[in-house]
């Protein structure tokens, strides 16, 4: 049974997706009070950081990107539960990326670990730190655009349709800007931390609204 047909079976993707925001806020102080004062000015990002500074912040930075990656796997999670089962092309799609989502933010978690042992002068100036970056973005894409398939399938079972069409709007605008924004570097010689995109974090507020709308449908249905 799919908790697209089934209300008494959404709340466990519901939480899932609401789970998706506290991982943000913690990835927010841990990097406030650990990564920052160790840049070289409030502009750079993590690529400026000496790989001397990042062997005294070794705890703080596994624990930084694994908050990162959470949001990306309790999403992924909550829309591949909520497509479970359900007919529909758009639900088989979420079943397929959604999984994509989880095992390439893996490998984002273990290039963060590889790049402990860079030698370089900081830590942009090893190609890991270029590999993670690009599995980052390709998880949060694939993420999404489960997100996007799965309220498409909301939508066509009129379940919070609205909520659904709100999120899939700000996810295919969320979407469209990011790969306008990186692409560009990723065919090019330009650095990928150089190009400016929305923060990929903000998606975790799109899966909160997703989730929030859900919960209050349910003890309607019920």
């Amino acid at each position: 049974m799919s908790p697209i047909t089934q209300p008494r079976t959404r709340r466990r993707p519901a939480w899932l997706l609401l789970a998706s925001l506290p991982p943000v806020v913690g990835f927010v102080i841990v990097t406030v009070t650990s990564l920052v004062p160790r840049l070289p000015d409030s502009e750079s990002s993590s690529a400026a950081l000496a790989t001397a500074q990042l062997a005294q912040m070794r705890p703080a930075w596994i624990l930084m990107h694994l908050l990162w990656a959470a949001p990306v796997v309790l999403g992924a999670l909550g829309v591949f539960v909520l497509a479970g089962g359900a007919p529909g092309r758009f639900a088989g799609i979420a079943r397929v990326l959604a999984p994509v989502a989880v095992v390439v933010m893996v490998g984002y978690l273990l290039a963060q670990v590889a790049l402990l042992g860079a030698d370089g002068p900081t830590v942009g100036d090893s190609s890991v730190y270029t590999v993670g970056l690009a599995l980052s973005l390709v998880g949060f894409w694939a993420a999404v655009l489960a997100t996007i398939a799965t309220c498409v399938e909301l939508i066509r079972h009129r379940v919070v349709p609205r909520v659904a069409g709100v999120v899939a709007a700000l996810c295919g605008l969320y979407l469209v800007f990011d790969l306008v924004a990186y692409l560009p570097a990723m065919v090019s010689e330009t650095r990928l931390d150089e190009a400016i995109g929305l923060p990929p974090i903000v998606v975790a507020v799109f899966w909160a609204i997703l989730g929030g709308g859900l919960l209050r449908r349910v003890p309607s249905e019920v």
